[in-house]
């Protein structure tokens, strides 16, 4: 089974250098959107929170709509799909504008 978070901004490819130095990471991906991966880690989501909080006010001056932001949790399970989400985490995604999605799928 596999498991990733990923940090998914919307926003002009001409801001991707910009994202770039701030968050001070590379993205995975810059396909359609500016995308950081993190697989299979417990910690994926603070670490990516962590991310945005220490940076969201550099983030607000390259010009990132505060929708922009989204977090995505792909989940692939065998037989049943639980989860839970700390309400600190979900407080402090919604504090950010953080959207949350979640993609399950039976693998």
């Amino acid at each position: 089974m596999e498991s990733a978070y990923v940090l998914r901004i919307d926003t002009e490819s001409n801001k991707y250098d910009a994202l770039n130095a701030v968050l001070g990471v590379k993205p995975t991906s810059t396909d359609y959107w500016w995308e950081v991966e993190i697989k299979d880690s417990r910690e994926g989501l603070h670490y990516l929170l962590q991310l945005i909080e220490v940076n969201f006010s550099e983030l607000q001056n390259v010009g990132l709509d505060k929708g922009a932001i989204s977090i995505w949790y792909y989940y692939e399970f065998d037989e049943q799909c639980n989860m839970e989400f700390d309400s600190d985490d979900l407080k402090r995604m919604g504090e950010c504008g953080i959207t949350l999605c979640i993609s399950c799928w039976n693998g």
